[in-house]
């Protein structure tokens, strides 16, 4: 769009991080499997996340104003691996209730 500043437009390094985060963001939430029990879990992870990439847009906005700077650079980085943390604490959290339903389908056939 040319005005949509993106960390790729500072440089070929910058878009290789921001690339590898996207993609490894949209990985993470294709292996999510919602159900009725986990839905609210996911859902209020979700709201975090689109609060973080409303923030990511607010960056890119800034960038536009003011031009590229190192802290901006470094706050839409620290972004990216903020909301792939918590992907992966959801995804962690959705594998413990997923165990605890298993153990306890196995206690209730011993």
């Amino acid at each position: 769009t040319g005005t949509d500043y993106r960390l790729s437009d500072v440089s070929p390094e910058f878009k290789k991080i921001e690339d590898y985060y996207m993609a490894s963001l949209n990985i993470q939430l294709a292996k999510l499997d919602m159900t009725p029990g986990n839905k609210e879990l996911i859902d209020a992870f979700m709201r975090k996340l689109e609060a973080l990439n409303d923030e990511y847009i607010a960056l890119n906005a800034e960038i536009q104003e003011t031009g590229l700077n190192e802290e901006t650079v470094e706050a839409m980085i620290a972004n990216l691996q903020l909301r792939l943390d918590l992907l992966k604490k959801l995804k962690n959290k959705l594998d413990e209730i997923e165990q605890s339903k298993d153990l306890k389908n196995e206690n209730y056939q011993a």
